[in-house]
């Protein structure tokens, strides 16, 4: 069975892996779909982008080593809108994203 899970929080990851687990196949919604379709078409996986981001001060957990999940699989938390303001404005840089005439924001935030 096909599945599609809209969210990516605890309980989202937890019933997609449960889903896995038992043979369907699931695509996780997350806030940040964008930069999932980047990370696929540029080989970014969540190792890769784990260490480019801690370079710029931004610590991610990748979940490539969970059991029923990939290697493009991460967690992140955000802890208020001066962080979250940081970590789109690293994501941009790491895939360029605003060179393609993209921008991905943050919730409540406009475009430049």
């Amino acid at each position: 069975m096909n599945v599609t899970v809209l969210s990516d929080g605890g309980w989202g990851t937890a019933l997609a892996i449960l889903l896995v687990n038992n043979g369907h196949s699931v695509r996780q919604w997350g806030p940040f779909p964008d930069y999932i379709c980047e990370i696929r078409k540029s080989k970014m996986n969540a190792d890769k982008l784990q260490a480019e981001l801690l370079k710029r001060g931004i610590l991610i957990r990748s979940c490539s080593n969970w059991q029923g999940l990939g290697p493009n699989f991460f967690r992140l938390a955000i802890l208020d809108q001066d962080s979250n303001t940081l970590l789109i404005s690293e994501l941009n840089s790491i895939f360029r994203i605003r060179d393609k005439g993209q921008e991905v924001r943050g919730k409540g935030e406009k475009a430049t």
